[in-house]
């Protein structure tokens, strides 16, 4: 369902505040008025900031009780682990990155198996995911250009979409004056003279 920019800050509100006794026939075992939330992502505050350029904060919704942030977890001072490299680690082959719905989907999968694989090894993320190799870090490059050629296109088509939007109008009312023109010439008075009356400087024969 896509919803208008200027509606994502009340989505979100929504959102973030769900009703402690919602889809539920018994009490709720609490007297919160909402269900706490536990906040989840990877590079946390690069999601925070681009909601604040909407005006929403989850944090002014009062029920965020804790956050995780995955980025946080496997990476060290000088290696930050992005969300594919991080997935790559865990064995997971992600398709279609960069899309608001697939990263969540994937954020939540590599914060579960982080927390059974610390579980099983304790530490083994201590020393954050491994550095990139230079495939890994070519692959990025390439896949950075090609999201930024699709951006390009994107817009191109919008622009080429808009453009014959405005022929087709500018044909549209081109046409509907065409009619008008005939219809006023039809009713305009003929300078001709009748045809049984001579012209006054011929002189009759």
């Amino acid at each position: 369902e896509w919803i208008p920019l200027s509606s994502a800050a009340r989505t979100l509100t929504d959102a973030f505040r769900v009703r402690a006794d919602a889809d539920s026939s018994s009490p709720p075992a609490t007297s919160k008025k909402y269900r706490d939330v536990i906040l989840v992502g990877h590079g946390l505050s690069n999601d925070t900031d681009y909601l604040k350029r909407i005006a929403f904060s989850p944090y002014a919704c009062g029920t965020v009780v804790a956050t995780l942030d995955t980025q946080y977890l496997v990476s060290t001072k000088h290696n930050f682990c992005g969300l594919k490299r991080l997935l790559h680690a865990l064995d997971i082959e992600p398709e279609h990155l960069h899309n608001a719905g697939n990263d969540a989907a994937y954020t939540m999968q590599a914060m579960l198996l982080i927390a059974i694989k610390d579980w099983q090894k304790p530490g083994c993320f201590s020393l954050g995911v491994a550095p990139a190799t230079k495939a890994e870090k070519l692959s990025s490059k390439v896949d950075k250009q090609a999201r930024k050629d699709a951006k390009k296109a994107r817009r191109a088509q919008q622009l080429a979409t808009k453009r014959r939007e405005a022929e087709g109008r500018m044909t549209e009312d081109e046409g509907a004056k065409g009619p008008a023109r005939e219809a006023a010439m039809d009713e305009a008075p003929l300078d001709e003279a009748p045809l049984d009356e001579a012209p006054l400087d011929e002189a009759p024969r």
